[in-house]
């Protein structure tokens, strides 16, 4: 699997290099333990400098355009992979395989995953009898209140060859990261909110606003309790992309 060690001092990870369609064949066939984390500016922000993510077996997938475009400035070129475009592809390439796929979800509400089984039965029969999973409701997910050795026992003996975590950051990440020696499967995955996109539950920003990198715009007018998120936390890129200027510009001196 071709991957791309950050050029940064502000970042250790292996960053994916290589297209959607390449990432999905890659875990599909995948027989190793390995983890895949798509990663936007809030990921970045989380795991500044988290040496873990520089191991072999784990792997960073772009999500962000404008990540994207800050890091080009830098000298570093990646795929940009966004998460939504992968899981519809992945299921439809899962539905000719005979992996087993088990997925971890989160909500408050309503049970993100009895809905997912309705979506892939009515959609990817083939694949609905290979699936299992659950919905952890995100306030225990948010303090941690909930048994991890009983969730990695039910993964392990559904015999899953991948897992998709969709806690968001940092939760599934942090999870995965402490959990992923002691689960089975060969693919660990953390979709973030992917599966609410697919879903319907949050609709995608229009096509053009992706490409001008203000796909968080249109999430903000939707959902506006996430000006914390974009306007106070996110906004730290700068510092850190600042950090890498000045590294770069010593570096080459």
């Amino acid at each position: 699997m071709a991957i791309k060690t950050s050029k940064t001092l502000s970042f250790c990870g292996n960053l994916f290099k290589g297209s959607l369609r390449k990432l999905i064949a890659e875990i599909l066939k995948n027989e190793r333990s390995r983890s895949f984390f798509f990663f936007n500016i809030q990921h970045y922000v989380y795991f500044w400098q988290n040496k873990s993510l520089s191991r072999p077996d784990i792997f960073v997938v772009n999500d962000s355009r404008v990540f994207n475009i800050l890091w080009q400035l830098l000298g570093n070129s990646f795929s940009l992979i966004p998460g939504w475009d992968f899981l519809p592809l992945f299921l439809r390439r899962a539905a000719f395989s005979k992996k087993k796929l088990y997925f971890l979800l989160t909500n408050d509400k309503k049970d993100t995953f009895s809905f997912l089984q309705n979506f892939l039965k009515k959609n990817f029969p083939s694949l609905y009898s290979r699936i299992e999973g659950q919905t952890i409701p995100y306030r225990q997910v948010v303090k941690g209140s909930f048994d991890s050795k009983e969730i990695i026992t039910q993964i392990n003996k559904s015999g899953a060859d991948i897992v998709l975590v969709g806690w968001g950051a940092p939760f599934g990440q942090n999870w995965i990261l402490k959990n992923r020696k002691k689960i089975k499967a060969h693919s660990v995955i953390e979709i973030g909110g992917a599966v609410d996109f697919l879903l319907g539950f949050k609709k995608r920003p229009p096509d053009f606003l992706i490409k001008l990198g203000l796909g968080w715009f249109w999430r903000l007018l939707k959902e506006p309790w996430l000006w914390r998120r974009y306007f106070l936390h996110d906004i730290q890129i700068l510092r850190y992309f600042i950090i890498d200027i000045v590294w770069k510009f010593k570096k080459h001196k």
